[in-house]
């Protein structure tokens, strides 16, 4: 038998938050399910919207991370395979299948969250918007609380060097030093002998 090309790809938001459950490997597997939304015109011009429910298996450490971050109304692209089960139902002995996408990678599209922290993958509270991490914040606040007790002792230090610079520059001017060895500037230019 050969081989078809089976490629999916579908893009929606999770109806219900992840199942996980381990096979006797320890191997995780997580069920959830997406819905599609489209929408098109039909042949009066009316705008018809509709909705497709896929249902989408994960396994390994995917799986696991699918759990720890998804909930119900993330938007997530998942690629991968259809597969089609098959089965006879006891009660009415009918054939049934349905039909749901083995994924092979699930791209998150909505800020991912960590189900059992609140918290996500960088370690922000969701409910604290982009606020800075609280350890970031503790210094941030220390180094301006130092700042703040520090910069009066600067100030002061700061005018008692420049008024020492100030009488050690008066002290070291002559006693007999003229600013108008000319007299009044204000006279007449005629005074001046040159």
């Amino acid at each position: 038998m050969g081989k078809d090309t089976n490629i999916t790809v579908q893009v929606g938001c999770l109806t219900r938050d992840p199942e996980t459950r381990y096979t006797s490997g320890g191997k995780a597997v997580t069920n959830f399910s997406i819905a599609n939304n489209n929408s098109y015109y039909n042949a009066n011009k009316e705008l018809v919207e509709e909705v497709s429910f896929f249902n989408i298996t994960v396994w390994g450490k995917q799986a696991e991370n699918c759990a720890k971050f998804l909930h119900k109304g993330s938007r997530v692209c998942a690629s991968g395979r259809l597969k089609q089960d098959r089965w006879v139902d006891q009660q009415t002995q009918a054939n049934r299948s349905k039909v749901e996408i083995v994924a092979d990678n699930v791209q998150f599209l909505s800020p991912v969250q960590n189900q059992q922290q609140g918290q996500d993958q960088n370690g922000y509270n969701q409910n604290q918007g982009n606020q800075q991490p609280p350890q970031q914040n503790q210094q941030y606040n220390n180094n301006q609380q130092n700042y703040n007790q520090n910069r009066p002792a600067q100030n002061n230090q700061q005018n008692g060097n420049q008024n020492q610079n100030n009488n050690h520059q008066t002290n070291n001017i002559p006693k007999d030093f003229n600013e108008e060895p000319w007299g009044n500037s204000k006279k007449n230019n005629d005074d001046i002998p040159f």
